[in-house]
Formats: structure tokens, sequence, C-alpha cells
């Protein structure tokens, strides 16, 4: 069994997860989500592709509730 098959190969796509809205980094702080959203792989982990996007996204939604101090936050349910 070669490392690309338990550690995956470069050439794997990450998964589209719902990207959550919190409020000041807290991640107890959901203030709701914006659907799924692309990740791409960095390394060795998947991390939104576009997170400064999904942020302002965030802060434009949930205009009153974020007060512009989301943040995106992926995750897997």
């Amino acid at each position: 069994m070669g490392l690309d098959a338990v550690f995956g190969s470069d050439d794997d796509i990450c998964p589209s997860l719902v990207v959550r809205c919190i409020k000041d980094g807290d991640i107890t702080q959901v203030i709701g989500d914006i659907g799924e959203q692309s990740f791409c792989k960095k390394g060795v982990t998947c991390r939104q592709c576009h997170s400064k996007k999904n942020s302002a996204e965030c802060n434009l939604k949930y205009l009153k509730d974020c007060a512009a101090k989301c943040e995106g936050y992926g995750s897997p349910v």
C-alpha cells in the first residue's frame, strides 16, 4: 500500500462545506451560515478557497447581527 492510499494524493479534491458566520472569532457565536462553499487543498488540509469573500458575504447577509465583525468558518456539519 502506497502513501497515496493512506494520505491521498495532491490531486484529491476537497469537499464543499457549510460556511458558518461566527462573530468576533468565537466559534460558539454562530450567527448563521451562507451555505456550502468550495474548499481548496492548502498543504495537507482543506481550507476555504475564498475566505475573504465568504466573510464579506456573512457580514452582508447578517448586517445587523454581525455588525461587520463576522468571519466565515468552515464546518463539516
